[in-house]
């Protein structure tokens, strides 16, 4: 039976829910790889086997979240709903919402339904498979999907312990496009693979981020030719480690025990050995960038140069947001490192597919963080296609922060 606590329109729309929701999903994104890494085929699949057939559901805890008192159980699912739409691009503007009466054995609760538009760039069996993933996570269930002949319209009905709440019809549009989201690929290290994969890289026809370590790349002409092709370069500066000397960031890294003066010094070495660089990120450093004091005078030596800092992997680092603040430059960090140098082609473009439909919901600009490999070049080139489809816009970190400072494109 639904709770019934009346709340503000202030409190329903609250950000303490939608934070919760959003980090859940986060833990879900990786959920959908087996249906989006299928995304050509899902229109071949029924709903509910493209549901039951993804592993990575078997064996969670599906606990549902957002279960506080304050909201009511159609209001969470109003709120799963919204993630939804914002996952592939949807104007809600455009969604039409008609109340049906009460629900048959229920005290005070609206029958809603919802005719919405639906880009024909996206199945409708994967919305629907959404739907089911969103709605678990607030202990909400599907209960009916049925699909017209014609493949164009997926009527979806939805609710709690079994009463539906929420009649949901999704109409295919052939002329709708889905609203663009910014997404820049920083590319690690090219100096790894033999010469030609970084041609290959150059000629894709994307826009990649580079990013580049003075002492591994000398004589090897990666600087000279990523210059050549006015490609966005990203300096890497070493930096001391926690488990040094077990990881050796080497001679001209900064390390914690040297002064201030000598640590702008090797900044602006560093710097210096690729002057086309307006970005900077570290390599190893977990010892230094988790040091707020060290961090300042890097950021603060870095802002002189006209060059941003790009945190980079997983490490905690809420003081760099502040300090970005502090001297006036954005705060960036990659959100997604998407594979391993080992993972295969297919996992790679389902991990990416997935992660285009997670860059929806925070409906802003979006780095990813991917290996120079083989494997990557040959995923991106397979779903480029449909990553274009499906409105992500790869930009090179120029573009990022105007994104950044401007807001999502529209």
């Amino acid at each position: 039976m639904p709770n019934k606590h009346y709340i503000s329109r202030s409190q329903r729309k609250s950000k303490g829910f939608k934070g919760i929701l959003i980090g859940a999903v986060i833990i879900f994104v990786i959920a959908a790889i087996i249906v989006i890494m299928s995304v050509t085929k899902l229109s071949e699949k029924s709903t509910d086997t493209a549901y039951e057939s993804d592993p990575f559901l078997h064996g969670i805890s599906l606990t549902p979240i957002g279960t506080d008192d304050s909201l009511e159980e159609g209001e969470k699912i109003d709120e799963a709903l919204h993630l939804v739409w914002q996952s592939f691009g949807i104007n809600e503007k455009r969604i039409r919402t008609r109340k049906l009466g009460n629900v048959e054995g229920l005290i005070d609760v609206e029958l809603k339904r919802y005719t919405v538009p639906v880009s024909d760039k996206f199945p409708l069996t994967l919305v629907n498979y959404r739907i089911h993933q969103f709605l678990s996570l607030i202990g909400a269930e599907v209960l009916d999907a049925s699909m017209d002949e014609w493949g164009k319209t997926l009527e979806v009905s939805v609710g709690f312990s079994g009463f539906t709440t929420h009649v949901i019809q999704l109409k295919k549009e052939p002329d709708l496009e889905p609203s663009r989201v910014n997404v820049a690929i920083i590319i690690d290290d090219p100096s790894k693979k033999p010469d030609g994969i970084l041609d290959q890289f150059i000629d894709s026809g994307i826009k990649i981020n580079y990013v580049l370590n003075p002492a591994k790349i000398k004589g090897q002409g990666v600087y000279e030719k990523i210059k050549e092709n006015k490609e966005e370069m990203v300096v890497c500066i070493p930096m001391e480690p926690e488990n040094f000397p077990h990881d050796d960031p080497g001679n001209d890294a900064i390390f914690a025990n040297l002064p201030e003066a000598e640590i702008r010094n090797r900044v602006r070495n560093h710097t210096s050995a690729f002057p086309e660089a307006k970005f900077a990120c570290r390599y190893l450093g977990s010892k230094i960038v988790c040091n707020e004091k060290l961090m300042e005078v890097i950021y603060n030596e870095l802002c002189k140069q006209g060059v941003t800092f790009l945190n980079t992997g997983t490490i905690p680092v809420e003081h760099c947001e502040q300090i970005s603040v502090e001297n006036g430059v954005p705060f960036l960090k990659t959100g997604l490192y998407i594979n391993t140098p080992n993972s295969s082609v297919s996992s790679i473009e389902s991990s990416i597919l997935s992660a285009a439909l997670y860059a929806r919901i925070q409906q802003e600009p979006v780095i990813w963080e991917l290996c120079f490999s083989e494997s990557v070049l040959q995923a991106l080139d397979n779903i480029g296609g449909i990553l274009k489809d499906w409105g992500i816009n790869f930009v090179n970190l120029s573009e990022f922060m105007q994104g950044v400072t401007q807001g999502p494109e529209e």
